[in-house]
């Protein structure tokens, strides 16, 4: 990759972990691989699957904490239709799951 996209790259990661933790007050490592889901919540949309790899990534960081783990930064945005059962379902396990990641940071320690 081109060294001026790679350095564009990481200032914009550095301006957004900057303002995460402005806003929710939570560390966010710049250098981290970044993985992103806004949109509307729908079963179709893959949020449910993200999530879950999401968990089970963690069930597997703590079975094995000295793994070479990439350092990883999940991101989850979006809103669903207030009649849209399943989807509110998905945003409480996605709310669930994550905290604020400052609890897991701690469990990595």
């Amino acid at each position: 990759m081109n060294q001026a996209v790679r350095q564009a790259k990481l200032e914009n990661k550095q301006r957004l972990a900057n303002y995460i933790g402005q806003q929710l007050n939570v560390v966010v490592n710049p250098k981290a691989l970044f993985d992103v889901q806004i949109k509307r919540i729908h079963e179709y949309k893959r949020q449910l699957m993200n999530v879950l790899h999401v968990i089970a990534r963690y069930n597997r960081i703590k079975a094995d904490p000295d793994a070479e783990w990439v350092p990883r930064v999940n991101i989850f945005a979006g809103k669903a239709a207030s009649a849209y059962y399943m989807a509110k379902h998905i945003i409480h396990l996605i709310n669930d799951g994550g905290g604020s990641g400052q609890q897991r940071s701690a469990d990595r320690r």
